[in-house]
């Protein structure tokens, strides 16, 4: 198995994020996907995705998907996601004190 982000493995606070779970092509029917974040399982599903519709800063980490089904399991190698945060920009300096408007 092995996992597809998109847009991308790094993205930025507030983004639309779909991670999916690609099996070993003519598998089993009816797989089951589970998905997993730094080791923790987060979800069990007939669906290969998983979707963030407005990613936050805690929902980085470190993915696996794995597919089972009766012909036995594929787990997934670990494919990071790190979520950028916008606090830096819009007027911000990195200390997070604002910017003066220049006179």
């Amino acid at each position: 198995a092995e996992i597809l982000i998109q847009p991308s493995g790094e993205v930025e606070e507030g983004a639309r994020v779909t991670l999916t779970c690609l099996g070993a092509p003519g598998a089993a029917q009816e797989p089951l996907y589970t998905w997993y974040r730094n080791s923790k399982r987060l979800q069990e599903s007939s669906d290969p995705t998983l979707r963030f519709p407005s990613i936050r800063g805690e929902d980085a980490g470190v993915f696996q998907c794995r597919v089972g089904s009766s012909n036995g399991s594929d787990t997934s190698a670990s494919v990071p996601l790190r979520v950028l945060c916008k606090c830096f920009q819009r007027g911000f300096w990195a200390s997070g004190e604002p910017r003066m408007p220049s006179p």
